[in-house]
């Protein structure tokens, strides 16, 4: 892709390539890494689960509690539901408008 946009001058594809090289490439050597190391499967599910059950929800969390044009949500609650690399979320939350 890169190689290809490069040849036809095409900017927003050259932009669109650089971007999943420099972010794609790290995280595939990363999860390779995992994968094919010392009980790497095992570490990998860690992770996962780490990140499904933990950081996303405190990430929602975070952005949830920052006002949004006229609203605000008061006492926000993520209970997230693991199943193996799927996770769903239920959110719960009172919206109170500001004054």
């Amino acid at each position: 892709m890169l190689i290809w946009g490069l040849l036809n001058a095409k900017l927003e594809i050259i932009s669109s390539a650089v971007a999943m090289l420099t972010v794609g490439l790290p995280i595939g050597l990363i999860v390779v890494a995992l994968v094919f190391g010392d009980g790497g499967s095992r570490k990998l599910a860690e992770l996962t689960k780490i990140v499904l059950t933990k950081e996303i929800p405190e990430a929602i969390l975070q952005n949830l509690g920052s006002t949004s044009g006229d609203t605000s949500y008061n006492n926000p609650k993520v209970l997230p539901t693991l199943s193996d690399c799927i996770a769903d979320y239920v959110l719960s939350a009172t919206r109170t408008p500001l004054a």
